[in-house]
């Protein structure tokens, strides 16, 4: 049982860290596409793109 603690303490440390930068970037990709399609979906309707395409390309 005293060697449990230690090495359970290691793998949530060394996982822990891994998992809570993926979750990071998971969002922060989110983020970033959800800003990049609210662009591209501007500037498309700016250009007078038929509407059908718009909700085609930003789906």
């Amino acid at each position: 049982m005293e060697n449990v603690l230690p090495k359970l303490q290691e793998l949530i440390t060394v996982y822990g860290l891994k998992l809570i930068a993926a979750l990071a970037i998971f969002i922060i990709g989110r983020w970033l596409a959800k800003v990049v399609k609210n662009l591209v979906e501007k500037i498309m309707t700016k250009k007078s793109v038929e509407p059908t395409i718009v909700s085609f390309t930003c789906n």
